[in-house]
Order: structure tokens, then sequence, then C-alpha cells
């Protein structure tokens, strides 16, 4: 799974990940990913156990096109990729 920074708030995903304007700022398994985001998000303990579930269903159910875009804290929002 890949890991990509949004500009700003408002933006939005291209569709595809060949289409992203900027490397991944993660990338690694779903529990990997799941705790490089908590860890960035402000409810860490609470959001561990679904965002990891939800996670790994993204990577093995996804599509080509699918996504999912999350906010972190602040004005900072990724999005991250199968």
């Amino acid at each position: 799974m890949d890991v990509f920074a949004r500009t700003h708030v408002g933006s939005r995903a291209p569709r595809l990940a060949s289409d992203e304007p900027l490397a991944a700022v993660f990338a690694g398994t779903p529990p990997q990913v799941a705790g490089y985001l908590a860890q960035r998000m402000t409810t860490q303990p609470e959001t561990l156990g679904p965002l990891t579930d939800e996670l790994t269903h993204l990577a093995n159910f996804g599509h080509r096109g699918d996504s999912l875009s999350l906010m972190l804290g602040g004005d900072r929002k990724v999005t991250v990729r199968p």
C-alpha cells in the first residue's frame, strides 16, 4: 500500500495511482500503513484496529482506481492506495 500526501484539504485524489503528482510518502503492508497513519491522527488507540481492518480489506479487494482519503488532523490529508 502507498500513502500520498494531498497538497491541501480540498484537493482530490487522481483516479489512478499512476496519475499521482508526487511520490508516496510511505509504503508498507496494511498494518504498517495503519500504524503510520494512526501515529499522525489525534485518536491513535481507538483508530488502529478499525483502520487496519479497512486497509486490509482495501488491499485484498480494492481495484486499480480505488483509494481511501483520510484527514490526519489539522490541515493534513492523505490518500491510501492498494
